[in-house]
């Protein structure tokens, strides 16, 4: 899976849980995994994801999901 293929897969998943914003939602869970800007997503949108990067990112999907605040998630404003 791809960084691209990630944002837009999650994007989906948090639109049909009701979550607001679901694409800007979807960008910082995975820039906080990857340790990169958002934009630099963007730069860098064919890049592949490990395993370890998928897992994490999902665990963070499934908790936004539930409507706990990104805040909580990442660990800062």
């Amino acid at each position: 899976m791809t960084v691209l293929e990630a944002i837009q897969l999650s994007s989906d998943f948090l639109q049909k849980k009701g979550i607001v914003s679901p694409r800007l939602n979807a960008e910082l869970l995975l820039s906080e995994i990857l340790s990169v800007k958002r934009l630099d997503l963007y730069l860098k949108f064919d890049r592949p994801l490990s395993n370890d990067e998928v897992n994490k990112y999902r665990d963070f999907l499934v908790r936004r999901g539930k409507s706990e605040p990104l805040q909580y998630i990442i660990g800062h404003v």
